[in-house]
């Protein structure tokens, strides 16, 4: 698997918006074990308004769940449920996995909320918190977290990630350019980030255009 995901690596990182590598290196990392990895690619490979076959929706469900978000992972299990019947006994099963995951989540997320909220200057317990609500869905609470995490330490990494997944869930495109902006002024280094490569692929242009 190794190469083959070394050779996407190569053409995503000279065309980032390429989907149908993202999809194939998003299908090799699922194999691979790498969850989180995977659910990312997939998501990019097939965004929110675009069309996304059976099988995509299979890989990404079961990766988002794996990868501690259960909220996608329902949204997608609906998904392949509405799109083809011969997944639906499946889909059950899945969903009740997603039930329980999430049942387990909250109560997670109250211990976590605890510590957040005694701890104020502690960004590790404000980005977990923002975490976990952001994979049970929770995503304007997601962003309060991620808020307080920046505000804490302004070049913090895993805050602005953490606010432009609670931006992007909310449709807020000028909300997450401009935080990728504001990460960059803070001194993160955006083009590290793998799956904003997209985002700042779209602002490079504009951003040209702008000082002309």
């Amino acid at each position: 698997f190794d190469k083959a995901i070394q050779a996407y690596d190569q053409v995503l990182e000279v065309f980032p918006e390429n989907q149908e590598a993202r999809q194939k290196r998003g299908a090799l990392l699922y194999q691979n074990g790498d969850f989180a990895g995977a659910a990312r690619d997939l998501e990019l490979a097939a965004p929110a308004g675009k069309v996304a076959d059976a099988n995509l929706l299979r890989i990404r469900s079961d990766a988002a769940l794996k990868s501690g978000n259960p909220a996608k992972a329902e949204e997608d299990l609906n998904q392949l449920r509405r799109k083809s019947t011969a997944e639906v006994p499946w889909v059950k099963e899945k969903l009740e996995e997603v039930r329980d995951t999430m049942t387990e989540m909250k109560k997670r997320l109250d211990e976590v909320e605890q510590k957040a909220k005694t701890r104020p200057r502690d960004t590790k317990a404000q980005v977990d918190a923002g975490k976990i609500s952001a994979g049970l869905g929770l995503h304007e609470k997601a962003l309060v977290y991620s808020e307080k995490a920046i505000s804490s330490a302004p070049a913090n990494k895993a805050g602005y990630e953490l606010k432009v997944e609670a931006l992007q869930a909310k449709g807020d495109t000028a909300g997450v350019q401009k935080t990728i902006r504001d990460a960059e002024k803070s001194g993160v280094n955006t083009k590290s980030i793998d799956k904003w490569s997209p985002l700042i692929h779209r602002l490079e242009p504009a951003a040209a255009v702008k000082r002309q």
